[in-house]
């Protein structure tokens, strides 16, 4: 059995703890971790051995919105330069955003990161896949943060005020069950793909059914929801509802 060393930067935020849980029963893995904590030699000690990057780490919520450049654009120059120099050509797959098609700071730094990896690709044998992602929302998501589902789930559960200033806004969102189990899927298959990725299944869904539905959920009563239960979007809804229940 050929084992795979596989990096992982930003292995702690949400969408790697739920990778790294799926992760955990394959025998034929190895998961190097990265993180804030880790310095630069750390780093590089992980590239040199590792088999894949699964590139997650990044800032969407500065205090300073300098870290945008320093974070999302700079961390990925400075594992592309360490690549450089070991010699390395391993597929990446990197953790993008929807947001790389307007006009702020955040989106701006990914949409230079992606143009980084782009160059790279031209350079080397194997893959580079971008994921442009949504709104990511499941289990072990930060309330009050970046997620209105996170920050809904927490809030109904608690009897919390929620706060919805436009309740015929569609969100475009991802369950992050599936976004991983698509990233262990490249990994294992290394599928052609054009850049950037088409990702799925996406949900779409109003504030105001999203409040609705989690509020249902609140009072236990499981009928007459606007969706049902048994689609995917209803399915993964009532997981991460439940999630916070039983925090």
């Amino acid at each position: 059995m050929k084992i795979k060393n596989i990096l992982i930067t930003g292995s702690q935020g949400f969408v790697g703890k739920n990778l790294m849980q799926l992760l955990e029963s394959r025998q034929d893995i190895v998961v190097l971790e990265y993180n804030r904590g880790n310095t630069e030699e750390e780093l590089l000690e992980k590239i040199k051995i590792a088999d894949y990057l699964i590139h997650l780490a990044g800032v969407n919520r500065p205090i300073d919105h300098t870290e945008f450049e320093r974070v999302n654009f700079g961390l990925t120059k400075k594992i592309l330069s360490m690549l450089e120099d070991e010699e390395k050509d391993i597929p990446i797959i990197f953790s993008s955003s929807t947001q790389v098609l307007e006009d702020n700071p955040y989106g701006k730094s990914k949409l230079k990161a992606e143009e980084a990896l782009l160059i790279q690709q031209k350079k080397q044998k194997n893959k580079v896949y971008l994921l442009r992602l949504p709104g990511i929302f499941g289990q072990g998501c930060k309330p009050n943060y970046n997620s209105v589902v996170a920050t809904f789930c927490n809030n109904i559960q608690r009897d919390i005020p929620i706060e919805i200033h436009d309740p015929g806004k569609v969100l475009q969102l991802l369950y992050v069950q599936d976004l991983v189990e698509y990233m262990v899927e490249i990994i294992n298959k290394l599928p052609e793909k054009e850049n950037p990725v088409t990702l799925g299944p996406l949900h779409e869904i109003s504030l105001e059914n999203l409040a609705l539905i989690l509020k249902e959920f609140k009072k236990g009563n499981l009928t007459d929801l606007p969706i049902s239960l048994d689609l995917p979007l209803g399915k993964a809804l009532g997981e991460t509802y439940n999630s916070y229940v039983e925090q």
